[in-house]
């Protein structure tokens, strides 16, 4: 239609003003060529259609082409300056061969109607919207209002930047969308936006007017996909999109694969810490992010750096870091030491011990470890903590940092910390976290998430005779089915080790008192432990989740004081399989001997023979061992008193 040739400048074709526009259509080549020109600037026009813009009537081998130019303008930020670009048989606007390139393409409808709420696309064989090939420093879209352009309706992507294209800046530009950014369009059957075989490429920014809409696409928001030897010196960076949301961030449109997808490329980053430079990437028909290995040649992705994104209620995982070129695998889970290889070199997730919030003073504390040997990988690690979205698997929104270094991981693994989050939480959030290791690598997020627990404020005990009184009380609770009043009876205090951890089935359950499930109003509880013997006696609490899920509450101590001249347990379990626990006190120090009777009144044991001190516990333990099972009668004799207890053994 329009050919501007080598030694041609400052062309004009089209215009702003009411009429300057051509109708550029139904031509057997191309609609606009510009070639070996520069400082030209095409405006208002349309390009493949009618008049109206609303019915096709194409260029045979595309809309515009910039061929081995530089410095051209297709469109502009004015109003009226921005082309419709539609209907043609072929790509719409290519930019190809400017090996200094600097042309800008802004605010044009590539594959939609004039009124920007149709489809009208450019057709042919996987035809893209727009397409950048071996032209560096290229501009598509832009800060300025008016400056992105819409992009929806091809059989390729609606924007794809190639081989040779560095420093090129995609931004503001609504893809896959109507011109609102609201409606999706779809049509662009491989993707939104494409970077290939290209390094050095800003996709959005940090600002809201930098945003890239890649949503509605039949194909993945953004993908980025590389070659063997596409180690990037300097990364392309994926910032502030919103991918898979429409522009006002919130109303789903989902792409119809994954969010993001990167393959063969190494060193990228997707997000950033500065503010705005995270991505949404939310309602898309796959992972998240997707990084994976190839259906062809080339090493899989690895040194691609997930910063802070928000990500959430995707059908699959929020990262997925797959060997399947073609779908996501959903979690791949740690091996120890993190020896094996693949997308991100596998990197292994944090493991979530334990996660609670502190209401009073605004904080988290968080349990945490990386089973990955610092052989296998860079360390520090940098670990960020997300809010979990619905399905607790993954990270919508940031909370905080943390570097795990190899000293936390030969002195831990497990590492404590304590910190104020970004945002406020509350005892009902999940939290799931990822480790990027210091050259880039990014796990999955955390195999299954970690609820904020109950937040236990007081716990203590009140003598009343031989009965102790319990009270506790919680700020909120999340998930509590209810507590398990434990106790340490005073026999265990003098057992044969003082080994905390040989002590364990010395605690004895109680009883159970219910919780109140997931609120945030204070409860209160008590609870009243009868029958004690006199000594010290210790008691906790097993806080259990409805899943099954548990912690302990610190414990608490107190002593019930000897009255008579002597006290003599029941034995506990009674009847018994392993063995029975006695426990004897005594007023004042006696040497006292406690045997152990069969029902034909034989001695089968003795359990103590010896001085026992005044008001100290003696615990007794009879052993089943080789006893047959039946009833034995266990006979204490002190110089002033005798008593007996029965227990029944079983096998």
């Amino acid at each position: 239609g329009v050919r501007i040739a080598e030694g041609s400048s400052g062309i004009d074709v089209g215009g702003v003003a009411d009429g300057a526009g051509n109708v550029i259509s139904g031509n057997a080549s191309g609609g606009v060529e510009i070639v070996g020109s520069s400082g030209n600037e095409v405006m208002g026009n349309y390009v493949g259609t009618d008049a109206s813009g609303a019915s096709a009537i194409p260029n045979d081998t595309g809309g515009i082409r910039v061929d081995a130019s530089e410095g051209n303008l297709i469109g502009g930020t004015t109003a009226g300056a921005g082309n419709v670009v539609s209907g043609n048989t072929g790509t719409g606007i290519l930019l190809i061969d400017a090996l200094s390139g600097g042309n800008t393409v802004q605010g044009n409808l590539v594959g939609l109607t004039a009124t920007g709420d149709a489809l009208l696309g450019n057709t042919g064989f996987f035809p893209a919207g727009i397409d950048v090939l071996r032209s560096p420093n290229s501009r598509i879209g832009g800060t300025t209002t008016g400056a992105g352009n819409v992009v929806a309706g091809h059989g390729g992507y609606g924007i794809e930047v190639a081989t040779f294209s560095e420093g090129t800046v995609v931004q503001g530009n609504y893809v896959g969308t109507d011109v609102t950014g609201t409606v999706a369009l779809g049509g662009n059957t491989f993707g939104g936006i494409d970077l290939f075989n290209v390094c050095a490429v800003q996709v959005g920014g940090t600002s809201a007017a930098a945003r890239n809409v890649a949503s509605g696409n039949d194909g993945p928001g953004i993908s980025i996909t590389g070659s063997a030897s596409d180690d990037c010196a300097t990364p392309s960076q994926i910032e502030g999109n919103y991918v898979g949301v429409a522009a006002d961030g919130t109303t789903p449109l989902g792409n119809g694969a994954s969010g993001i997808v990167i393959e063969r490329i190494t060193n990228n980053r997707v997000g950033g810490t500065t503010a705005g430079a995270p991505n949404r990437i939310a309602h898309n028909d796959g992972a998240g992010i997707l990084i994976t290995s190839s259906a062809f040649s080339g090493p899989p992705a690895s040194r691609i750096a997930l910063v802070r994104n928000e990500t959430f209620s995707n059908a699959g995982r929020g990262i997925d870091l797959s060997a399947d070129a073609t779908a996501p695998d959903g979690l791949t889970p740690n091996d120890d030491g993190d020896g094996d290889s693949g997308p991100n070199n596998l990197q292994n997730f944090p493991e979530i011990t334990s996660a609670a919030y502190d209401d009073d003073s605004g904080t988290v504390e968080v349990t945490y470890l990386v089973p990955t040997d610092p052989v296998h990988a860079a360390y520090p690690l940098t670990i960020d903590f997300y809010r979990a979205d619905a399905s607790g698997e993954e990270g919508q929104t940031w909370l905080g940092s943390d570097p795990y270094t190899a000293a936390d991981y030969t002195n831990g693994p497990a590492k404590t910390i304590t910190f104020n989050p970004a945002v406020a939480v509350t005892a009902t959030d999940f939290i799931v976290a990822t480790a990027t290791d210091d050259d880039g690598n990014t796990s999955e997020f955390t195999g299954g998430s970690t609820q904020l627990p109950v937040e236990l404020t007081a716990f203590d005990a009140v003598v009343d005779g031989e009965t102790v009184l319990l009270r506790w009380s919680t700020a909120s609770e999340t998930n509590n089915a209810g507590f398990e009043v434990q106790v340490r009876d005073a026999q265990s205090a003098t057992n044969e080790t003082d080994d905390e951890d040989a002590h364990e089935d010395a605690w004895q359950a109680l009883g159970f008192v219910a919780g109140h499930g997931t609120t945030a109003e204070a409860q209160h509880y008590t609870y009243r432990a009868p029958d004690l013997a006199p000594g010290t006696h210790r008691f906790r609490l097993k806080q259990i989740d409805f899943d099954g899920a548990f912690e302990y509450a610190p414990e608490v101590e107190v002593t019930i004081g000897l009255d008579a001249a002597y006290r003599f347990t029941a034995p506990y379990p009674n009847p018994a399989r392993n063995e029975a626990r006695l426990s004897l006190m005594v007023q004042r120090a006696q040497p006292v001997v406690v045997h152990v009777y069969d029902l034909l009144g034989r001695r089968v044991r003795t359990l103590f023979q010896g001085e026992v001190a005044a008001h100290q516990a003696r615990a007794l333990v009879l052993r089943r061992g080789d006893l047959p099972s039946g009833l034995y009668v266990v006979r204490a004799e002190g110089e002033r008193f005798t008593a007996t207890r029965t227990v029944t053994l079983l096998r």
